[in-house]
């Protein structure tokens, strides 16, 4: 009888111990400890994260896991908010960075791992976390609104009778393009001629009038403003009587009236000619020689006479 109560009591004291085991072990499981071994890849400390942008969380707990629990802290760890429970390993979590700027972010990565604890051992889940270390979430700063920089250097580079070629330095990095604006000596104020795109630095003006003084301005433009104006380039067109005139075109030669005769026709494309030199070369031979001058302008034709029957000009 006696030997019966106490292998009760060695038997009862058992079970209360293993009882008292696991309820330890229960309480513990809930209190993570820091584990250096856990990697919190990115971000890293000292980064910067654009707020409300897409970011990967990655980290790399070493080993088997049950599962990840990603916390983050916007306070430097006084607070703790999960983001997402996950069970990779080594993972990516692509987290939305909250729209909130801070410079004492943190993320936490809070594993859960099977261990066995206890007399008999019984499998447990305990907790390992570290952490990212602070880092810092910005605002994306909009577009800088602001006018453009007036462009600079603006000169003639060509100028016919009724043409003027311009061209100038882009001073700015905003505009949306260039106005040019041009006046005649001595009037009051400019008048816009035309514009071009963004990061374009030429511009040909044309239909003006022979022998006559212009002067030009160029602005840029945003949808804020528009800038200052640049350098003034002043140009005066050429008189038609100091300037060349344009070839002829479109010369056609055409059998005359007896075999003796070569008709030419042309089209006369300049306004300025004093005349016409009519050149003729027979095959065979090396060069042109001049074979008539009109003296006068205003000509679109001319009959070639005295020639050799059968001969090739």
């Amino acid at each position: 009888m006696k030997k019966s109560i106490l292998w009760l009591a060695i038997t009862f004291i058992f079970v209360l111990g293993m009882v008292f085991t696991e309820v330890y072990v229960a309480r513990a499981e809930y209190v993570p400890e820091l584990d250096t071994n856990i990697k919190v890849n990115t971000p890293a400390a000292g980064a910067t994260l654009t707020a409300g942008s897409s970011y990967d969380i990655t980290w790399d707990a070493g080993g088997l896991i049950q599962s990840v629990n990603i916390m983050y802290s916007s306070d430097g760890g006084t607070s703790w908010y999960s983001q997402e429970i996950l069970s990779g390993n080594p993972g990516t979590y692509t987290w939305t960075v909250p729209s909130t700027p801070t410079n004492q972010g943190i993320i936490k990565i809070d594993i859960a791992r099977t261990i066995f604890q206890g007399y008999p051992p019984h499998p447990v889940i305990k907790h390992y976390y570290n952490d990212s270390g602070t880092f810092t979430i910005k605002k994306l700063l909009g577009p800088i609104l602001i006018k453009p920089a007036a462009p600079a250097d603006l000169t003639v580079t060509g100028t016919t009778t009724d043409t003027v070629d311009l061209s100038w330095t882009d001073k700015s990095f905003n505009e949306s393009g260039f106005f040019i604006h041009r006046k005649l000596e001595g009037a009051p104020g400019y008048t816009s001629v035309g514009h071009v795109g963004s990061n374009i630095t030429s511009f040909h003006d044309s239909g003006l009038t022979s022998g006559t003084e212009y002067h030009y301005v160029v602005t840029a433009y945003n949808s804020i403003g528009t800038s200052p104006f640049s350098n003034d380039a002043a140009a005066t067109t050429l008189e038609i009587a100091n300037s060349k005139p344009l070839a002829p075109t479109l010369l056609t030669a055409l059998p005359g009236s007896d075999d003796t005769r070569i008709d030419l026709t042309w089209q006369n494309n300049s306004t300025n000619e004093t005349g016409f030199y009519i050149y003729r070369q027979k095959e065979g031979d090396a060069d042109f020689s001049k074979v008539y001058d009109s003296g006068s302008g205003g000509w679109t034709g001319y009959g070639d006479v005295g020639l050799q029957p059968g001969t090739k000009y």
